[in-house]
């Protein structure tokens, strides 16, 4: 998903109706304190994507990463993939880190690392 520098591109799905997609533009902002700004570089779309979309309600999938806007009735299925951070000012997170882990069908995720390690954080 290309992304110009000022801005995040996002694949949504319907919550009800997971053949219905729609890709959306946000304003990419600046990383605020104790936040780092990943760009998601690649990640996998298996059969479990949709499970996550079918029990998203149930087992709490759509919480994970909200969409953009009509929350109720839009999200961002979460997959597994790699990111790079491209800003970061979190204590333990350096630009330039790679991390392995869950993201959103997104060009950029920004994250509140917490126990930050030199093999990853939670969020």
């Amino acid at each position: 998903m290309p992304a110009t520098a000022d801005s995040l591109q996002a694949f949504e799905v319907r919550r009800d109706r997971l053949d219905e997609t729609r890709l959306v533009s946000e304003p990419l902002r600046e990383a605020a304190p104790g936040e780092a700004l990943i760009r998601v570089d690649a990640f996998a779309l298996t059969a479990n994507n949709i499970t996550y979309g079918v029990a998203g309600d149930t087992i709490g999938y759509w919480q994970f990463f909200p969409a953009s806007s009509d929350g109720d009735s839009w999200g961002r299925i979460p997959v597994w993939g790699f990111g790079d951070v491209i800003e970061s000012r979190a204590d333990g997170i350096s630009e330039g880190q790679r991390f392995y882990g869950y993201f959103p069908m997104a060009s950029h995720l920004r994250v509140q690392p917490e126990r930050a390690t030199a093999r990853g954080f939670t969020d």
